[in-house]
């Protein structure tokens, strides 16, 4: 499971940083459906994805949403033990 969490993390990192580099040249970017979802799934790729990359941060929405995902994905790994 640790690496399943991982590998999901990783690829939001990722993501994120394809849409950054889109939002850069003004192309084509990753629709924020998507972009929430894999806050969702893989909250802590996301949110260093949004501190690193500098990426999404005038919306506070957007990270408060990722500030949850976290606490409730926290939690669910302090239950698990994992």
């Amino acid at each position: 499971m640790f690496y399943s969490i991982l590998v999901a993390n990783i690829i939001a990192f990722t993501v994120y940083g394809y849409d950054k580099a889109k939002a850069i040249k003004n192309e084509a970017r990753v629709p924020e459906k998507v972009l929430y979802l894999l806050c969702v799934i893989a909250p802590f790729g996301a949110y260093f994805a949004i501190k690193l990359l500098r990426h999404k941060t005038r919306k506070g929405a957007f990270i408060a949403f990722c500030w949850l995902s976290m606490l409730l994905w926290a939690v669910f790994l302090i239950k698990e033990n994992v």
